[in-house]
């Protein structure tokens, strides 16, 4: 008797672990943008802000024939001008028929 208690409740526990999962998923805020042109494959995060709008995160991925390029907020877009680095936040993007461009903080 006692390991039918046992098993009920660790079926229990187990269930309602998997449904509460299932929740987190289906209602999380950020939604992933994915485009691929030709052979090249372009992964964004695109998440609400505090007023509602749709906003792009720092967090993207291209791949195209085996070279991967990835940017997050731990691992930021950097450049160098004079020996002085900087970070970068990408802003946006644009689509065309062959081509995407992304579009940095500070014009680049």
């Amino acid at each position: 008797m006692q390991n039918t208690i046992k098993k009920s409740l660790g079926l229990f526990v187990f269930y309602a672990i998997i449904i509460i999962g299932i929740f987190v998923i289906q209602f999380r805020s950020d939604s992933i943008i994915r485009k691929t042109i030709q052979s090249m494959r372009v992964t964004l995060v695109e998440a609400e802000d505090s007023s509602g709008n749709a906003s792009l995160k720092n967090q993207f991925q291209v791949s195209h024939n085996g070279i991967q390029f990835s940017a997050d907020d731990v691992n930021p877009v950097e450049y160098s001008i004079n020996n002085d680095t900087f970070k970068a936040t990408l802003l946006s993007y644009n689509e065309s028929d062959s081509s995407i461009t992304l579009n940095f903080s500070n014009d680049i």
